[in-house]
């Protein structure tokens, strides 16, 4: 591990602007002396000085974004992301050995960017994923919410589900574990005003045990989200067999049907699938045994020999 202070801690907090000291000077002494380069960002100076060092040094560099390449408007930063892209990030792109990918999502980010198809590698992310325990689940029926209260993750859609498959479910209830206190107050006015403020409960920040803990005993887990790159929250739900009611936006189709419903983000399909997951103990078992299945292709023992594998491949 070689640490390269940044000029810049407040640019780097506040605008992730990384300048780190030093860091071109060591990658210009030391870069010859590796096989391969993994750069795991696009939109930095680390990822840009990376991967110039690495050409320059006649080595092949693989570049895994983890999601986060998307210049799309709800992904935040839009303009900033195409300037960056039209200026050092192209090159990068289409120069890499490799084009690391999780999902079918990622990969037409990638093709969207001028990628070359041939170099994409679809991997998973190695994930250090939660054990399934088979513990009882709530009392009560329970939808889990994981994740910062932000407008992007569309908790007020969530919400209103709720109260829409409350019509049908009367004693359904929604955790809501994740720190945001400014969106609380007025999420929880929200629910206030849907006639639901008893059925919702805010968590806030909690600990990693509570919050396994209240996966694992929810019925179904639920991410609306606007834009994800790869959900770590429903992957989490999912390796401890709780199936996820996930919006298109999470970018997870191929969980439909076995790990949980994929619905298009409206309360009301939310709604729909929350009812039919709850209401359904049979289709229950089923999505929670295909969702400890889904979530198990990203545990890093499984993922990280195949990563291996590759970056071997590559190197020669």
């Amino acid at each position: 591990v070689v640490r390269c202070p940044n000029l810049s801690h407040r640019a780097a907090a506040a605008a992730n602007v990384y300048l780190p000291c030093g860091y071109r000077r060591w990658l210009r002494e030391h870069a010859t002396g590796f096989d391969i380069v993994l750069l795991q960002d696009v939109y930095s100076a680390v990822s840009v000085l990376g991967a110039r060092a690495a050409e320059r040094a006649g080595v092949p560099y693989v570049l895994q974004p983890l999601g986060t390449l998307s210049p799309a408007a709800e992904r935040g930063r839009p303009l900033a992301k195409r300037a960056f892209l039209r200026l050092w990030g192209n090159r990068t792109i289409a120069r890499a050995a490799a084009l690391v990918y999780s999902g079918d999502a990622e990969r037409d980010e990638f093709l969207e960017a001028g990628a070359r198809s041939e170099r994409l590698l679809r991997l998973p992310l190695p994930l250090d994923l939660p054990e399934a325990t088979g513990g009882d689940r709530a009392a009560q029926p329970t939808v889990a919410f994981v994740g910062r209260l932000h407008a992007i993750k569309r908790v007020d859609a969530l919400i209103k589900a709720v109260a829409i498959a409350r019509a049908e479910v009367p004693s359904l209830q929604l955790e809501v574990v994740g720190p945001g206190d400014r969106v609380q107050s007025e999420l929880t006015e929200l629910a206030t005003q849907l006639g639901i403020g008893d059925a919702v409960h805010f968590r806030g920040f909690v600990t990693a045990e509570e919050k396994l803990r209240i996966l694992r005993s929810a019925h179904v887990g639920a991410l609306l989200s606007a834009g994800e790159g790869l959900p770590m929250a429903a992957l989490e739900a999912m390796a401890c067999g709780t199936p996820m009611v996930l919006s298109t936006g999470c970018h997870m189709p191929d969980a439909d049907g076995r790990a949980g419903i994929v619905v298009d983000g409206s309360p009301e399909a939310a709604a729909g699938a929350i009812v039919r997951i709850v209401g359904d103990p049979a289709l229950r078992e089923q999505l929670a045994t295909g969702a400890i299945t889904f979530a198990g292709s990203y545990r890093a023992a499984v993922v990280m020999p195949q990563m291996i594998a590759a970056l071997e491949q590559l190197a020669r």
